[in-house]
């Protein structure tokens, strides 16, 4: 991706940036390991800026604990090689047990 790309050339010009990333929902960065501190802002609406800026410059310290996992790669999902299909229909095979292949086998065939 292009961002991507943006943001390691950011950090390689300069070490000591923060990079902070508004998304929706857990992405991939692949560039986490360079950036000495990421700050997740979700979609915060009119007064992003603002509350941006405060948490920065030490105004407020949020002190939050995210609601999900944000993935070092792919293959960390448990999803992972239940998409991309090149050849044929998508499969999707976590059902109920999305952490417990075992549980899902064992559901399965009972």
């Amino acid at each position: 991706m292009r961002t991507n790309e943006l943001v390691e050339r950011v950090l390689k010009a300069n070490p000591n940036t923060v990079v902070v990333n508004q998304s929706g929902s857990a992405v991939l960065m692949p560039w986490e390991d360079k950036a000495p501190a990421i700050l997740q802002t979700w979609y915060a609406g009119n007064s992003a800026g603002d509350a941006i800026a405060d948490v920065l410059t030490g105004v407020v310290n949020p002190a939050g604990k995210l609601s999900l996992t944000f993935p070092r790669a792919i293959k960390d999902t448990p999803s992972y090689g239940n998409f991309g299909s090149k050849v044929g229909p998508i499969r999707y095979a976590e059902g109920l047990w999305v952490a417990s292949e075992t549980a899902h086998t064992a559901v399965a065939h009972s």
